[in-house]
């Protein structure tokens, strides 16, 4: 009698590990994918923390001359921008993440003063750029639209920040289909009551 088990049980065994090494191909590349974007997404959130913090910390500031000439103070600019990125001294709000011009980072603030439907934009009509290589993504027209024409006369500060996420696997299978570096946006509306346009008197 021939046996047939034998050559069965050979076969068998090559098929079940060629399809093992497909399945852990497949779950290393996904396991890389998941590392990879859970460090993005670990970076994005101290970004959106950073621009809330910035926004907080220069609700309280004077983006104006404290002489009261109405000339734009670019001490808080200056003071709001290193709030997040840090100086030689201090730690940015933003850290461990850094901001690397030469990758289009930035960090973009705006001052704007309303009244009724009518909004001045401070210090230019793109906001005031930390690295010079970016400009604010909102128009006036759409921080109106967010603002209800009937309200009082406030002052709004905008900060946005700019990011370029370097992929640290540099996985072939990621950089093709998703780019390197990664674009990623933040930013924060806070009040500033400094800001806002006092009534004209009478004569």
């Amino acid at each position: 009698m021939f046996n047939f088990i034998h050559p069965y049980k050979k076969h068998s065994r090559g098929q079940s590990f060629v399809e093992l090494t497909l399945v852990l191909g497949l779950l290393l590349m996904l396991l890389a994918a998941v590392v990879e974007f859970g460090m993005l997404i670990n970076q994005y959130i101290s970004l959106v923390e950073g621009s809330r913090e910035a926004a907080r910390f220069g609700s309280v500031g004077d983006p104006f001359d404290p002489t009261g000439s109405g000339i734009t103070n670019a001490d808080f600019y200056g003071k709001v921008s290193d709030y997040i990125v840090g100086t030689n001294t201090t730690l940015g709000v933003i850290e461990p993440v850094h901001l690397k011009p030469e990758l289009n980072d930035d960090v973009v603030i705006s001052v704007f003063g309303a009244r009724g439907n009518s909004l001045v934009r401070f210090p230019t009509s793109a906001g005031w750029s930390k690295f010079s290589t970016q400009t604010s993504k909102f128009t006036n027209a759409e921080i109106s639209a967010r603002m209800d024409a009937t309200a009082p006369n406030t002052g709004i500060l905008l900060v946005e920040i700019f990011y370029h996420y370097e992929q640290i696997l540099k996985l072939p299978f990621l950089t093709q289909f998703v780019g390197d570096p990664i674009s990623v946006y933040t930013y924060s509306i806070m009040p500033l009551p400094l800001a806002e346009p006092t009534s004209t008197p009478s004569p």
